[in-house]
C-alpha cells in the first residue's frame, strides 16, 4: 500500500512586533479559535512528553470557525467547540507524531460530524464548511504571492492554516496586511496568528491569543519565499518557512436521509497512530451491519479502480447513489490550470464515472453538482431498481490512492446509497442543502 509521508510540525517561539496603531486589511482574530497545548512555550506539560500536536490545535481553531463542533458543557462557545475537537484529536491521533492540518480537518468530519455512527457529535446540519483545500511546497516553498492569496481568502470567510518548517510549525492565520511590492517585497508586512504553543497577545486592542508576527519575503537563502521572522533562544534571527498552506471553504454534502442509510467514506487514515497515513473507508448507517465495507474489484472484476458495492435486491424501487468527491485543489489557487482565454477559471473537468448493475446494465449520466470554488465535485445516480450489488467505475487509480498534487488530485471522497424512487421531505436540518445547491450549480452530461 502507498505511504505518504507527513509534514513535519512542532514548535518554537516568535518574535513579536507590531507598530501602535495598525490598520489591518484584514482580521478575523475575533472570529477564531485559539486552542492552546496544556503546556507550551517554556511551561511544558510533564504529562505530555513531546507534544507535537500544533497541526490538530491549528485544525480545531478552523473547524470551530466553520461552524463545527460541539461543547460538552453546553456553553457552545467557539472556543470551548475547538477545544473538545482538539480533545477528540488527541485521543484519536496521539501528541508524538506530526502531521498536517488537512488530515486531522478530514479524520475528524468523517469520524464525529459527518458520521451517522458518532452519536451527540453527528451534526451534518450544523456546518457548510467541507471543501479542504491542500498546498505544499518545498522547493521552491511558498511566497509572496501564496501569501496574498490566502489572506484574500481568509478575508473571503474562509479560513487558513500555515505549516512551516525550519524549523516546523503549524499556526491559523488570522489576519494580516497583504505585500504589494515587487519584487518580491520585504519585511514591511505584518500577519496575524492563534499559535497554540505561545501567546503574545501584542495585537492592538485585541486579546491574549493574538500574535503579530512579521512576514520576511527577502530572506538571503531561500527568496523567493515566505518566511516569518523568529527568534530563537540564545541565538541571532532565524527564518520560520512557510510550506503548507490549508484552507477549508463552503462545499457540498450528501441528504442527511442517504447518509444515515449507507454512508462510506474512504480517506487517509491513521488508525494505529505511528504517523503513516493510509486511505481506506470508514462505513456507518442502518444498513452498514449489512452491506459492509465496499471492496476494490469484487463482483467477477479484476479491474483495481472499480469498487463493488453490495445491497439487499429489491424489485420495484429506484437506488439512488451519491459520491462526493473532495479535491485537493480549487479555482482560486495560482496554478489552477482551467482558465478560459481572458484568465478566469472555468468549471472542473467531470471524469468519466460510471455505475454497473449486477444485470451489466450501465449509468453513464450522473447528474454533477460543483461547489462554488469548484474544489468538489457531487455525482448523483438512479438506478431502475436495487441490484444485488453495483460497480463504481473510476477512470484511473488516483480514488484509490488518494494523495496530494504531486501524485494526483483526488484528497477524499464519500459514497452514499439509498433505496427509494422518491426522497423523503427534507428534514430542517437538511433545508440548509437547498440553499446550499443555489449557491452551486449542476447540468447533466450528455
Amino acid at each position: 500500500m502507498k505511504r505518504f509521508a507527513v509534514l513535519v510540525l512542532a514548535c518554537c517561539l516568535l518574535l513579536p512586533g507590531v507598530a501602535a496603531g495598525q490598520a489591518w486589511s484584514v482580521d478575523k482574530s475575533a472570529q477564531v479559535p485559539d486552542v492552546d497545548k496544556p503546556g507550551k512555550g517554556n511551561n511544558p506539560n510533564p504529562a505530555r512528553p513531546g507534544d507535537n500536536s500544533c497541526w490538530q490545535a491549528a485544525a480545531s481553531n478552523i473547524l470551530a470557525a466553520a461552524g463545527w463542533g460541539r461543547d460538552p458543557t453546553g456553553v457552545n462557545t467557539k472556543q470551548l467547540k475547538a477545544e473538545n475537537i482538539y480533545s477528540q484529536l488527541n485521543a484519536d491521533l496521539g501528541i508524538v507524531n506530526f502531521g498536517c492540518a488537512h488530515n486531522a480537518i478530514n479524520h475528524w468530519l468523517y469520524t464525529y460530524a459527518l458520521n451517522p455512527a458518532a452519536g451527540v457529535d453527528y451534526q451534518p446540519g450544523a456546518s457548510n464548511y467541507t471543501d479542504v483545500t491542500v498546498e505544499t511546497r518545498f522547493a521552491p516553498p511558498l511566497g509572496v504571492a501564496e501569501y496574498n492569496l490566502v489572506l484574500n481568502q481568509l478575508g473571503r470567510c474562509q479560513y487558513v492554516v500555515v505549516g512551516f518548517d525550519v524549523p516546523p510549525h503549524c499556526m491559523t492565520l488570522v489576519g494580516g496586511n497583504p505585500d504589494n511590492a515587487a519584487p518580491p517585497g520585504g519585511q514591511n508586512t505584518q500577519s496575524i496568528w492563534h499559535d497554540s504553543d505561545t501567546d503574545v497577545g501584542n495585537l492592538p486592542g485585541g486579546g491574549v491569543d493574538d500574535d503579530v508576527y512579521f512576514n520576511d519575503f527577502l530572506h538571503p537563502v531561500d527568496t523567493p519565499a515566505w518566511d516569518l521572522a523568529v527568534n530563537a533562544p540564545g541565538g541571532p534571527w532565524h527564518e520560520r518557512i512557510a510550506q503548507t498552506y490549508v484552507v477549508l471553504c463552503p462545499g457540498l454534502k450528501k441528504p442527511t436521509y442517504a447518509m444515515e442509510n449507507y454512508d462510506a467514506a474512504y480517506f487517509m487514515q491513521d488508525t494505529d497512530k505511528d504517523g503513516n497515513w493510509d486511505p481506506g473507508f470508514r462505513v456507518a448507517g442502518t444498513q452498514a451491519g449489512v452491506f459492509g465495507n465496499p471492496q476494490w474489484g469484487g463482483a467477477g472484476t479484476n479491474d483495481e479502480n472499480t469498487i463493488t458495492v453490495q445491497n439487499q435486491e429489491i424489485s420495484g424501487k429506484q437506488k439512488e447513489i451519491w459520491l462526493l468527491i473532495d479535491y485537493v485543489n480549487a479555482d482560486w489557487e495560482l496554478d489552477w490550470p482551467y482558465t478560459d482565454a481572458a484568465g478566469a477559471p472555468i468549471a472542473r473537468p467531470e471524469d468519466d464515472i460510471y455505475v454497473v448493475d449486477d444485470q451489466g446494465n450501465e449509468y453513464k449520466n450522473p447528474v454533477v453538482t460543483h461547489s462554488t470554488d469548484e474544489g468538489q465535485l457531487s455525482y448523483y445516480w438512479i438506478l431502475d431498481d436495487q441490484p444485488a450489488w453495483e460497480k463504481i467505475v473510476f477512470p484511473d487509480d488516483s480514488y484509490r490512492l488518494l494523495g496530494d498534487k504531486a501524485d494526483n488530485d483526488v484528497k477524499d471522497w464519500d459514497l452514499a446509497t439509498y433505496c427509494n424512487g422518491v426522497p423523503p421531505i427534507p428534514e430542517p436540518a437538511g433545508l440548509g442543502l437547498i440553499g446550499l445547491a443555489a449557491l452551486a450549480w449542476k447540468r447533466r452530461r450528455a
